[in-house]
C-alpha cells in the first residue's frame, strides 16, 4: 500500500506542477496552490488544497486521496478532455557581455566594442499520459519529454526564473518532427510498465484457464457417470448424448476463456496533454576586433542556457579556434595558423602570407613582395636593389656592376670608356666625358 500511495503522491506532484500550480511537499502531505480557474471549476472547489495520503493523516483541514478518489477520477477526466499548448519564457538575470568577454580568449588583438542583437532559442516539453486498464482496474502514469534541436535532453525548469510567454515574441517552429521523437521516447519510457502488466496479466489468465479446464473435465466425467447408470438407454444413445453433450461442453470452454480473455487483456490509451514551447533570450553580437594592423567584426553568440560561447572557426585551417588571433588582412585564426612575415615581421595566415621571395625563399607579404621591373621576378625588400636613376626596382641578376663607380644598374645603360676600355655606367661614361672636354678646352 505504500508504494501505491507513492506512487499517487507522484502522479498528483506531476500534474500539477504541469499546470504551473505550486506544489510544496511539507512531510507526508501535499500543499496545491496557484491552480488555473480551469481545473478548479473543473473540480469543483477552489485551491489551495491539502492532500494527504495515509489514513491517520486525515482531518478536516486536508484530503485523503487512495485509490478510485474523486480527484483521481477528476484528474483523469480532466486529462482526457484537454490537449493544449503551453507558452513560456525563461527570463536570465546575466551580464552577457561581462560573459562573452569572460569567455573569448584573445592573443594579438582586442575587443573594440560589442554591439548586441536579440534572438530567442527555444525547445519544447511534451506531457504524456498513459492508462493502463486491464480486469477492473485503471492507472495512470504521466511523462514528460524534453527536447532540444530534436535531440532529447534531461529537462527540470525548477531552477529557472519561468513567465508566461508572448506570441510576439516568437514564430512558431514546426512541431512534427519533435513530436514523432517524443512519442516514440514515451513508448520506451512505459514498455516496463506494459511488460510487468502483461506478465501479471498471463499469469492470471493462466490460472483462470487451468480452472475452467479443470471445471469442465469435471463436468464431462459426471455426465459420464450419470450416463452409465441410466438402464433405459441403450450403449448406442448413450454414446450418442454424450457426444453431443461433451461438444456442447467445449463450445461451452471455448466462450468462458475468450471471456477471461478479454478481462485479462491489457487497454493502453497514450494521450498527449499539452505542448510547452519554452523559450529564452540568446544575445548575438556583433564583435569589433581591432590590432595595430587591422581591424574585423565577428558574431559571437552565448547561450546562457548551456552557458556555452558558440564554437569559432578559423578562417584558414578551418578547426575549431580556443584562441583568436587577427590577421594584418582581416581574418580570424587559430595559433597555429599564424604567421609573421619574414621582411616586416608583421603577423598574416596562411592564406595572405603566399608569396615566396625567388631569392632567399623566404615568405613575405604583399606590402613586402616587389616585382622586377625587367624580368618580373619577386623578391623580398632585402634582395631587390632601386636605380637612383630611374628609381625603379630589379634583382640582382638584372643589373649590372659598373667598375667605376661600383654601383649596380641597368645592363642595357652601359658604354665603353674611352679612357680604359672597360664597360661603365652611362654616368660614369658621361662625366668621364665630360672630364675629357673641360681638358681640352684648357689646352686651348
Amino acid at each position: 500500500m505504500e508504494n501505491e500511495a507513492d506512487s499517487i503522491k507522484q502522479f498528483i506532484t506531476k500534474f500539477f506542477e504541469n499546470l504551473q500550480s505550486t506544489v510544496i511537499e511539507k512531510g507526508d502531505s501535499l500543499v496545491i496552490s496557484n491552480v488555473p480557474e480551469k481545473f478548479e471549476k473543473f473540480y469543483g472547489k477552489k485551491s489551495p488544497y491539502i492532500f494527504v495520503f495515509k489514513s491517520e493523516d486525515k482531518n478536516s483541514q486536508n484530503e485523503f486521496i487512495e485509490k478510485g478518489n474523486y480527484l483521481l477520477k477528476t484528474i483523469s477526466n480532466f486529462l482526457e478532455e484537454q490537449g493544449s499548448t503551453t507558452l513560456l519564457k525563461i527570463n536570465f538575470d546575466i551580464d552577457f557581455e561581462k560573459e562573452i568577454k569572460k569567455r573569448i580568449k584573445l592573443n594579438n588583438c582586442q575587443i573594440e566594442k560589442l554591439i548586441p542583437k536579440k534572438k530567442n532559442n527555444f525547445f519544447f516539453r511534451f506531457t504524456f499520459n498513459t492508462s493502463f486498464q486491464y480486469l477492473n482496474e485503471k492507472e495512470k502514469m504521466t511523462n514528460d519529454i524534453y527536447l532540444y534541436e530534436n535531440k532529447i535532453i534531461d529537462g527540470d525548469l525548477a531552477s529557472y526564473i519561468i513567465t508566461e510567454g508572448n506570441k510576439r515574441d516568437v514564430i512558431m517552429p514546426d512541431i512534427k518532427e519533435p513530436y514523432n521523437i517524443a512519442k516514440e521516447k514515451v513508448k520506451e519510457l512505459i514498455q516496463p510498465k506494459i511488460t510487468l502488466l502483461a506478465k501479471n496479466l498471463s499469469e492470471k489468465l493462466s490460472k483462470e484457464i487451468e480452472r475452467i479446464n479443470r471445471h469442465f473435465i469435471q463436468e464431462t466425467q459426471e455426465l459420464k457417470n450419470n450416463l452409465k447408470k441410466s438402464t433405459k438407454k441403450t450403449e448406442k444413445e448413450i454414446n450418442e448424448e454424450l457426444e453431443k453433450k461433451i461438444n456442447e461442453f467445449e463450445k461451452d470452454k471455448e466462450r468462458a476463456i475468450n471471456i477471461e480473455k478479454q478481462k485479462h487483456s491489457l487497454n493502453l490509451n497514450t494521450k498527449l496533454f499539452n505542448t510547452t514551447l519554452i523559450y529564452y533570450p540568446v544575445l548575438n553580437y556583433d564583435c569589433y576586433l581591432i590590432n595595430e594592423h587591422g581591424k574585423r567584426i565577428i558574431e559571437v553568440s552565448f547561450d546562457p542556457l548551456t552557458k556555452e560561447l558558440k564554437q569559432i572557426f578559423c578562417e584558414s585551417c578551418e578547426n575549431k579556434i580556443e584562441i583568436i588571433n587577427l590577421c594584418s588582412s582581416g581574418h580570424i585564426i587559430c595559433n597555429k595558423c599564424l604567421i609573421k612575415c619574414n621582411s616586416c615581421n608583421i603577423t598574416y595566415c596562411n592564406k595572405c602570407l603566399n608569396i615566396i621571395c625567388e631569392s632567399c625563399k623566404k615568405k613575405i607579404c604583399k606590402k613586402c613582395a616587389i616585382r622586377c621591373n625587367n624580368c618580373s621576378k619577386v623578391m623580398c625588400k632585402d634582395h631587390a636593389i632601386y636605380d637612383k636613376v630611374t628609381d625603379k626596382c630589379y634583382c640582382s641578376s638584372c643589373l649590372k656592376l659598373c667598375e667605376r663607380c661600383q654601383h649596380k644598374k641597368e645592363s642595357n645603360r652601359f658604354k665603353t670608356s674611352k679612357k680604359t676600355g672597360a664597360e661603365i655606367c652611362e654616368d660614369c661614361y658621361r662625366l668621364e666625358m665630360q672630364q675629357k672636354t673641360l681638358k681640352e678646352i684648357f689646352k686651348k
